[in-house]
């Protein structure tokens, strides 16, 4: 896949997979990424880190809890800073055998809800 000017967008792209695919996008020549994540102090030094070796603008920190109306905020958000957004990597998950609940909405119900904001950012749905 092509990815030079592009503009993705990366839940968890703060740390770990994450991070990778949007280090991966910058060294591909993507034209800018979201790093959406809900840890404030890794988003502000990944973009901080990205953006001293990709270039400023090229890495832009929201942060935000998927499992909400913030999600769909950083899409909007993406779009507003970019003007686009070709790549959507729906990747925030945890390993939380205490809480059901939250492991079930933010590892599946994120991942879908951010599929249907894609697919309307681009009119299909």
């Amino acid at each position: 896949m092509k990815v030079e000017g592009k503009v993705a967008l990366v839940t968890g792209g703060a740390r770990g997979i994450g991070k990778g695919v949007c280090e991966l996008l910058l060294e591909k020549g993507a034209k800018g990424i979201s790093i959406v994540d809900y840890n404030k102090v890794n988003g502000e030094k990944t973009e901080a880190e990205f953006s001293k070796k990709y270039g400023t603008g090229k890495a832009t920190f929201l942060h935000a809890d998927v499992t909400t109306d913030q999600l769909e905020d950083a899409f909007k958000k993406t779009k507003d800073v970019y003007g686009r957004l070709d790549i959507v990597m729906n990747n925030a998950g945890i390993a939380d055998e205490t809480n059901l609940q939250r492991m079930i909405s933010i590892n599946l119900i994120a991942v879908i809800t951010g599929t249907q904001l894609a697919l309307k950012i681009h009119g299909q749905v």
